[in-house]
C-alpha cells in the first residue's frame, strides 16, 4: 500500500518571510502538530536541492534565469512571493 509523505526540515522553520506572509514558520510547526494531534505518522522526506531540469518542469528558463542572477548579486527579489 503506498503512503503519503511530507517534505519538511526543521531548517524551514528559520525561514523568515516576515509579518503578515502566510508562508510562515508558525505554518510549518502547525502542519507537523496536526499529524501528532491526529495520530498520524507520514514518512518525513528530506527536501534536497533541485537541479535547473526540476524546476524547468513548471518554471520557465527565463525565470530562472532571473532568480539566479537575483541570488548572485544579492539583488532585491522581484516580487513579495520571490
Amino acid at each position: 500500500m503506498a503512503r503519503t509523505g511530507y517534505i519538511f526540515s526543521e531548517q524551514g522553520i528559520l525561514h523568515d518571510t516576515g509579518p503578515g506572509h502566510p508562508e510562515c514558520p508558525a505554518r510549518l510547526t502547525a502542519i507537523k502538530s496536526a499529524f501528532e494531534k491526529a495520530g498520524l505518522d507520514p514518512p518525513r522526506i528530506e527536501p534536497m536541492k533541485a537541479a535547473r531540469e526540476d524546476l524547468l518542469r513548471v518554471h520557465d528558463a527565463a525565470h530562472i534565469d532571473l532568480i539566479e542572477d537575483t541570488c548572485a548579486n544579492n539583488a532585491a527579489y522581484p516580487d513579495a512571493d520571490t
